[in-house]
């Protein structure tokens, strides 16, 4: 089975994916009221599931600057 992620076709398998809704469950706390934290997880987080760079590239594209 083949997951569509922010324009890259990877395959996940549902254990992966459970895998990693945890761990970004774990690396989100305490980030609730600090703006643009989430990048910062997200970039963390890439290397552990041989995701590509450019996936966090896409994201600041999408998110409006103040």
């Amino acid at each position: 089975m083949k997951e569509r992620i922010i324009g890259f076709v990877l395959p996940l398998t549902m254990d992966q994916q459970i895998v990693m809704l945890l761990v970004l469950m774990v690396s989100s706390k305490g980030i609730a009221g600090v703006p643009r934290s989430a990048l910062v997880v997200v970039a963390a987080v890439l290397p552990m599931f041989n995701l590509p760079e450019a996936c966090v590239l896409l994201i600041t594209g999408h998110r409006p600057l103040p």
